[in-house]
């Protein structure tokens, strides 16, 4: 009920009780016809004014009224409230004279169409009784899908008390994914051949494919360089059909809701397109590839949590890439899953020293369009005698911007590889050793950006230079020499092409390339690869992609040609 209505119905008494008050106080007093009329027409003007409000002056209104007079409050309440007791035109209100029966009949009738009002205004949005047959209809009318809605309900809740019960933990999701390749490379790989010889210290050049080995009189390993090429020679390789697989299982523990725990298991036996013994070179290694000769690893254990609103903090005790904390997707955002590494982001930013071990990192928001990430990454932090910062190591960051269609990052990695564990930038032939396997630090510097042409294209691509700076005691001939690596690439993105979800993807980089390496030939070409590769999701669980990609110039010589790759991979996520 409505504080309008109950005031209405609250006031009917207190009307009659002042009315009749008044009259039997004023008996005694005579009433002229000429008042009786002035009375009864001042009763039937009331209820112009605006009901239900506490805006009238009240009883203090008139001359003769004061606030001791014994009916003062409910006289006061029914001016102040209604306004449908009204007084003379000189300003009194002789509530002492007598009252007639026209005048009780007139003050009442008035106050009532007051009351009649208001009720009428705080009922307007009532139920009304067609209403509720209406209501009585639909009930008649829907009975059925009433009633197999209601099974429908008991049935959910009992299936959620049963998941409930019987659930894998309250804590932990698992998340799995499988992924198929069909893969086959095609074309002829290069056999390059090095010479042999002796340096100015006098020492001895043993030649070998791949590297040369600098020894001592002793037979004893000072340094090894990459050995001078000779004009290569092509050989047909092995095209054969291969199958392989990569299997994840992901457990997301979350302990406060906003932090994830993440222990991933993997078993994968991918190898053809990396095989650089049977196509000559590793510039068509694809993402999603490795080989653990289908032994189950623990091949990922990483933590991250909220510091503050603004701030999440990285904890990995093993497995953990570079783009783990320091994002790519951000100008990447369709060439990230792409078939060939090449095509995925800068390589010589994103798979260097440090990656697959340890990692601490942070992720800092610092605006709503700006965002810093930073990290620091140790491959083999668990080793005693290289921890968190003897073996190899980076130590990357980045600057993110986005602004409506357009997102950038700009970055710089330091890292460092000791003699034996060089691996500079993960593909790209000689620029991963630009120094053979001597230790070597690096400086990375990395930009790349992403804009949205439209709602159905999309154009991304990143610019990296490293400069290579050689870091072996043991090697003089090694100790301080430096080499510029260059790298780019660029991708073109058609979103939802055949249906919502799917994306086709073509790009072009070049590779790695080691353009200037001090005291020591240079490679003589850049290497390029191509691809393209359309994404299509059957389901939510299902997705495939086929794709075909080439290196043009493999092992950065133009004289060697092209390898192809062609892949064919099915992921199933559950």
């Amino acid at each position: 009920m409505s504080n309008n209505l109950r005031r209405a119905l609250l006031a009917a008494p207190a009307t009659l009780g002042a009315l009749l008050a008044v009259a039997g106080t004023a008996v005694a007093n005579p009433v002229s016809t000429s008042d009786l009329l002035e009375q009864v027409n001042s009763y039937t003007t009331e209820g112009n004014t605006t009901l239900g409000q506490s805006g009238f002056p009240g009883a203090s209104q008139f001359g003769d009224v004061s606030p001791g007079d014994w009916a003062f409050q409910a006289l006061d309440d029914l001016v102040r409230r209604y306004g449908c007791l009204a007084g003379y035109p000189d300003g009194t209100f002789r509530g002492n004279r007598a009252l007639s029966r026209y005048e009780f009949a007139a003050g009442l009738n008035a106050c009532l169409q007051q009351l009649e009002r208001i009720i009428a205004e705080t009922t307007a949005e009532f139920v009304t009784r067609e209403d509720l047959e209406t209501l009585r209809r639909l009930l008649q009318e829907f009975e059925a899908e009433l009633v197999t809605l209601g099974t429908r309900v008991d049935n959910l809740e009992s299936r959620t008390s049963f998941l409930e019960d019987n659930q894998f933990s309250t804590t932990t999701k698992l998340l799995g994914e499988v992924v198929f390749n069909l893969d086959v490379p095609s074309g002829k790989r290069a056999v390059p051949t090095f010479i042999t010889g002796t340096t100015g210290n006098g020492l001895t050049n043993n030649g070998s494919l791949g590297d040369t080995i600098v020894t001592d009189a002793a037979g004893n390993v000072i340094a090894s360089e990459v050995g001078f090429r000779e004009p290569p020679r092509q050989e047909k390789m092995d095209s054969n059909l291969a199958f392989s697989y990569r299997a994840r299982l992901n457990f997301d523990t979350s302990f406060v809701g906003s932090d994830r725990l993440r222990t991933r298991l993997q078993a994968r036996n991918a190898r053809n397109l990396t095989d650089v013994a049977n196509i000559g070179t590793d510039g068509l290694r694809p993402d999603r590839y490795g080989n653990s000769n289908n032994s189950v690893e623990l091949s990922k254990l990483w933590y991250y949590f909220p510091l503050g609103r603004n701030i999440r903090f990285h904890v990995g005790a093993t497995g953990m890439s570079i783009n783990d904390i320091i994002n790519s997707s951000t100008t990447s955002p369709y060439s990230k899953d792409s078939l060939p590494l090449g095509m995925v982001h800068n390589p010589a930013f994103f798979e260097t020293h440090g990656s697959g071990g340890a990692a601490v990192g942070a992720n800092i928001k610092l605006s709503d369009n700006l965002a810093l990430d930073i990290g620091y990454f140790a491959a083999n932090a668990n080793e005693p005698d290289e921890g968190l910062f003897g073996g190899s190591y980076a130590l990357p960051v980045q600057l993110s911007f986005k602004l409506s269609n357009i997102s950038m990052a700009l970055g710089y990695s330091r890292t460092y590889a000791p003699s034996g564990a060089v691996n500079l930038t993960a593909i790209g032939d000689r620029s991963r050793t630009p120094f053979g396997q001597n230790a070597t630090s690096g400086n990375h510097y990395h930009l790349a950006a992403s804009v949205d042409l439209g709602r159905a294209m999309n154009l991304s691509g990143w610019f990296g230079y490293t400069n290579a700076i050689g870091e072996a005691t043991e090697a003089a001939l090694v100790r301080g020499r430096s080499a510029d690596i260059w790298n780019w690439g660029i991708n073109l993105a058609f979103p939802d092409l055949g249906r919502d979800g799917a994306v086709l993807v073509t790009g072009f980089s070049q590779l790695p390339y080691a353009s200037h390496i001090e005291n020591r030939p240079n490679v003589r070409n850049a290497s390029y690869l191509g691809n393209l590769e359309y994404r299509f999701p059957v389901n939510d669980n299902i997705e495939i992609a086929p794709g075909l990609f080439t290196i043009l110039n493999p092992q950065g010589d133009a004289r060697n040609g092209a390898v192809w790759g062609a892949l064919l991979r099915t992921t199933f996520k559950f």
